[in-house]
C-alpha cells in the first residue's frame, strides 16, 4: 500500500471512528430505565475528571434513539467521549494548527447558518403575524343565507351515487378465469379461491375491493364497470372480464342505494370551503395592492436565467430590485439548490416570484412595526435562542469530533503497522479471493449521429487507422488517447456495449453500437484470460481487508487502558 493509500484508509476510518465509538464498552443490561423519583442531578457515573448525570444520560439517549439499545450504552459513549477528547488535549491536539483550522472553518459555517436559520424563522414569524393581523382577523365569514343559497345551486356536489361491495380474482389467462368461473358455480367459494389464484394486490384479503362506484371502479381498470353493474344482482358473479391488469371475475356483494345529502349534513364543509375561497380572494388583492404600493424593479426577466447564466454571472448580480432590498443571483441559487424547494415549486418563476413574495410581506411587516409587537417580538426572541442552543450544540460536537479524529490517527492508526509476513500468510491461506477476471482490451469511437458511425466504419474497413480517427472524431473522453479504454472485465460497462464488445475475436472490428450516449464502433485489441493475481498484486487489497481489524483490536485496548486509568464507575442500578 502506498503512503497515499494508507493515508486515504486513515482518514476514512477516522471519519467513521465516531461511530465505532458510540456502541464500543457498552456493558449490555436489560430492562434499564431512569428511576423516575429521582433528581435530574442525580450522579450515575463518575470518573478521573468528571461525572456524569441523569440529566445528561436522558438528553443524549433522547437525542439517538436510534443508535442506542440501552441507555447504559449512552452513559458509556459520554463517558468515552470525555475520555478522548481529554487524551487528545494532553497530546496538545487541541493547539495543533491543522486542527484549530479546522474547528475554526466548522464554527465559521456553523454560525453562519444559524445566522440564516434565525432570519428566515423571523421572517416567516413575521409573515404569518401579517397575514393574520390583515387577511385572517379582517376574514367576513360566510352567512347563513350564503351556505344555504351554495347548497340549493350545487346540490349535485352532494349526490352520492350508487355505491357497490365488491370482490374480484385477477389471473393472467382466459382459460385460468374460465376455470376458476366454473369452480365458483358448482359451488366453489370465491374468498378461498381469491386467496389462492387472484394475482391482484387484494388476493391476500380474499379479493375484497370495498365500495365503488361506477366513476371510481375505473381506478381499479374496470372501465365499463356501468355495464358490468347493471347485468349483476347481488350475489352474482361476473363472466370473465379483460382488462389491462389481466382477466378478471367480479363479485357483487352489497349495494348502497344513491341518495342527496341533507343541508345540515354539508353545512359545516360547505362554511369552510367559502371560507377558504373568501381568504384566497382577499389574500390575492391584498397582495396585488402591496406589490403596486412597492417600487418593483425587474432587472433580468426569468427567461434570461439559463443554466449559463446562473453559474456565468457573480453572486452579488442583482436579478429584482426593491426599496427594501435587492434579490441577488447568489440568494436566488441557494434557494434553487434547496431541495425543499425543487420540490414545492415547479418552475423557476414560480420560485422567482414567492422570494419577491416574501420580500414584499416582510417589508410591510416592518413598516407597520410589527416586530415591535409584544407577542411577535416574544416568538421571534425565543426561536433566535433556540437557533443559538442548537448551534452551540452543534460547535461542541463538531470540536469533539475534530479532537476524536486527530487523537485516533496519533494514537491508534498511525502505529498500526502490517508485517510482509501478515500479507503473506493471508494470501496464501485466501487465494481464491485474489482471482483476476478475464479482461478485454478495447478501444471505442462515440459520435451522435448514424450517419457519422456508418461514415467512419466504412473508413476503417478501407484501411484506415482505428486509433487516428478516433483521435479526429471520436467525442468520448477516451478519443484523445485513441478510443483506448483499457482492460475492462463483464459487468463494468452498459449492456448494448458489452453484447457488442464480448463476442469480438482479436483485431475485429464491431457495427455500429447505439447506447444511451450515442453511436459507437468498437474494436479488441486483445484479450487477457482469468488468473491467479500475484502477492504483489493483491497486497493493496489484503491491507483494506486486514487493517480494519486491527484498527479495530487497537482502538479496544486504548479505550479500555483509557477507561481504567480514569477510574470509571457506573452506579448501574440507577439505570434499573
Amino acid at each position: 500500500m502506498s503512503k497515499n493509500e494508507k493515508n486515504s484508509l486513515l482518514i476514512t476510518f477516522a471519519i467513521t471512528s465516531f461511530l465505532f465509538i458510540l456502541i464500543s464498552s457498552a456493558i449490555l443490561s436489560s430492562n434499564q430505565s431512569l428511576a423516575e423519583n429521582l433528581s435530574p442531578m442525580t450522579i450515575v457515573a463518575t470518573f478521573e475528571v468528571g461525572e456524569i448525570s441523569l440529566e445528561e444520560v436522558e438528553r443524549e439517549w433522547n437525542k439517538f434513539l436510534d443508535k442506542y439499545k440501552t441507555k447504559l450504552e449512552a452513559v458509556n459513549h459520554l463517558i468515552n467521549v470525555e475520555l478522548i477528547v481529554k487524551k487528545a488535549r494532553e497530546l496538545g491536539l487541541d493547539e495543533d494548527e491543522e486542527v484549530q483550522n479546522r474547528i475554526k472553518t466548522a464554527i465559521a459555517q456553523i454560525q453562519q447558518e444559524a445566522t440564516e436559520k434565525s432570519k428566515n424563522s423571523t421572517e416567516q414569524i413575521l409573515i404569518q403575524s401579517l397575514t393574520k393581523q390583515e387577511i385572517d382577523d379582517q376574514l367576513v365569514k360566510p352567512t347563513e343565507e350564503e351556505i344555504s343559497w351554495y347548497y340549493k345551486e350545487n346540490k349535485e356536489e352532494f349526490y352520492v351515487p350508487d355505491m357497490y361491495s365488491l370482490q374480484e380474482i385477477v389471473v393472467e389467462t382466459e382459460v385460468e378465469a374460465e376455470a376458476i368461473f366454473i369452480e365458483i358455480v358448482v359451488g366453489g367459494d370465491f374468498t378461498l379461491l381469491a386467496q389462492e389464484k387472484s394475482g391482484g394486490l387484494t388476493a391476500k384479503k380474499g379479493g375484497y375491493l370495498g365500495y365503488v362506484t361506477t366513476d371510481s371502479a375505473k381506478l381499479f381498470g374496470y372501465d365499463d364497470f356501468k355495464e358490468i353493474a347493471s347485468a349483476l344482482k347481488i350475489g352474482e358473479v361476473s363472466k370473465v372480464i379483460k382488462t389491462e391488469k389481466g382477466y378478471c371475475l367480479l363479485k357483487l356483494l352489497e349495494i348502497k342505494p344513491a341518495y342527496q345529502e341533507t343541508f345540515e349534513k354539508t353545512k359545516r364543509f360547505i362554511e369552510k370551503k367559502l371560507t377558504r375561497e373568501r381568504r384566497e380572494n382577499d389574500y390575492n388583492e391584498w397582495l396585488d395592492n402591496l406589490k403596486e404600493q412597492t417600487q418593483i424593479q425587474v432587472v433580468f426577466n426569468i427567461a434570461e436565467i439559463t443554466e449559463e447564466f446562473l453559474y456565468s454571472k457573480p453572486p452579488e448580480t442583482v436579478l429584482v430590485s426593491l426599496r427594501s432590498g435587492d434579490i441577488t443571483l447568489g440568494e436566488f441559487n441557494k434557494a434553487l439548490g434547496d431541495p425543499d424547494n425543487k420540490n414545492k415549486y415547479k418552475t423557476k418563476e414560480e420560485l422567482l416570484e414567492n422570494i419577491l413574495k416574501e420580500r414584499i410581506l416582510v417589508q410591510r411587516a416592518q413598516k407597520i412595526g410589527l416586530e415591535k409587537d409584544e407577542k411577535v417580538s416574544s416568538q421571534i426572541k425565543a426561536v433566535i435562542e433556540q437557533v443559538r442552543k442548537e448551534s452551540e450544540e452543534k460547535i461542541k460536537i463538531n470540536t469533539q469530533q475534530t479532537l476524536i479524529d486527530a487523537v485516533m490517527k496519533v494514537e491508534i492508526y498511525d502505529k498500526i503497522k502490517l508485517s510482509e509476513e501478515e500479507i503473506a500468510e493471508y494470501y496464501k491461506e485466501n487465494k481464491e479471493e485474489f482471482i483476476k477476471d478475464e479482461e478485454y482490451h478495447l478501444r471505442h469511437i462515440l459520435v451522435e449521429t448514424l450517419e457519422e458511425a456508418k461514415a467512419i466504419l466504412e473508413k476503417i474497413r478501407g484501411g484506415a487507422d482505428f486509433a487516428e480517427l478516433a483521435k479526429e472524431k471520436s467525442i468520448g473522453p477516451s478519443g484523445k488517447q485513441g478510443g483506448d479504454l483499457g482492460f475492462i472485465a463483464r459487468g463494468i460497462t452498459i449492456k448494448p456495449f458489452e453484447d457488442a464488445a464480448f463476442v469480438l475475436k482479436p483485431g475485429e472490428i464491431s457495427e455500429v453500437v447505439k447506447t444511451q450516449f450515442g453511436y459507437h464502433i468498437i474494436k479488441l485489441e486483445e484479450i487477457s484470460p482469468e488468473r491467479q493475481k500475484t502477492l504483489e498484486e493483491a497486497k493493496v487489497d489484503i491491507e483494506f481487508i486486514l487493517f480494519p481489524e486491527k484498527q479495530r483490536q487497537a482502538f479496544t485496548r486504548w479505550l479500555s487502558s483509557l477507561r481504567d486509568e480514569a477510574q470509571v464507575k457506573i452506579k448501574e442500578e440507577l439505570l434499573r
